[in-house]
Formats: C-alpha cells, sequence, structure tokens
C-alpha cells in the first residue's frame, strides 16, 4: 500500500497510521494485514500534479482518488490497473 500525501501536515499523517493500524488488528486475517501494512509507504507531496505523476510512474494496480475534484483527476491518470473516483468508492 502507498498513501500520496499532498500536502498534509504530520499529526494528519500520524492519526492516518495510526488509524490503519487500528482497523488492521480488528480484521481476521490480521497476520496477513501486518505483513502488508509493514510494506506500506507514505509519500509526501506538494500538489496533485505531483501526486499524478508519481502514481503514473508507480503504476498501482488499484488506484483510490480521494482528492477534491477527483472527476478531473481522472483525465490525468495513465498507469492503474483500476481506478476508484471519490471518497467512498472503493467501499462497496
Amino acid at each position: 500500500m502507498v498513501l500520496i500525501a499532498i500536502d498534509l501536515p504530520q499529526p494528519i499523517l500520524s492519526d492516518v497510521e495510526s488509524q490503519v493500524d487500528a482497523q488492521a488488528h480488528a480484521l481476521e486475517r490480521v497476520d496477513i494485514v501486518r505483513e502488508s501494512v509493514s510494506k506500506s509507504i507514505t509519500v509526501q507531496v506538494a500538489d496533485i500534479d505531483a501526486a499524478l505523476e508519481f502514481s503514473n510512474d508507480y503504476a498501482p494496480e488499484h488506484l483510490i482518488l480521494h482528492v477534491k475534484h477527483a472527476a478531473d483527476a481522472l483525465a490525468h491518470v495513465q498507469n492503474a490497473g483500476s481506478v476508484f473516483v471519490g471518497p467512498f468508492s472503493p467501499e462497496r
């Protein structure tokens, strides 16, 4: 898992990491999730252009565009297996 954080302050990033850890421990397959989370990284960038550039270079299998104007950002995605547009799209 890779989180590309656009201009987020450190306290918010820490909260995100704490929530990922807490939710991972709540799952039945905690051992599998723990291994996956241990290999995760956070990449901080200044703006959406830098985020999309990194994502296109990384070419994720699953990309979640959880940003303002996500539909507009979609036009700039060049390399991703599947793209989920908006904050709740991967939920259901």
